[in-house]
């Protein structure tokens, strides 16, 4: 019988609830890494033998915000094709970003079919031959 990989989320964000939350919610149907902001996630990135399929970012940490994350990963070459979901609670960024989305963005609290809806057509788009 074929051993099916589980797709790989990097959860960037400075809140432990979240990352609890996000844990609850995907721990059985994805492998999960976690950083708690864009300095620890790049540190963790460089190391990793295998890139995540998706990073869910959010906008406002410490040390290095979502924006400014998400900046320097374009510039990477080696991470720059990792697509990004960007999360916050702070409906205003939405107006302040590049609208470079990759594919969405969710607002907090997170719902869990709201999450599950997104992760699961972005997976699918992703699958797609073309």
């Amino acid at each position: 019988m074929e051993s099916k990989t589980l797709k790989k989320i990097f959860i960037i964000d400075d809140d432990q609830e979240i990352h609890n939350l996000l844990k609850v919610y995907l721990k059985k149907v994805y492998s999960l890494e976690h950083a708690y902001n864009g300095v620890e996630a790049f540190d963790l990135l460089e190391q990793m033998n295998e890139l995540p399929d998706l990073i869910l970012l959010d906008m406002e940490m410490p040390k290095m915000d979502g924006p400014s994350f998400r900046k320097n990963l374009k510039a990477h070459p080696l991470l720059n094709t990792i697509p990004v979901i960007y999360i916050s609670s702070n409906d205003q960024f939405n107006d302040k970003l590049d609208h470079d989305f990759d594919f969405d963005f969710l607002n907090k609290p997170i719902e869990k079919e709201d999450l599950l809806s997104v992760l699961e057509s972005f997976f699918h788009i992703q699958a797609r031959p073309f």
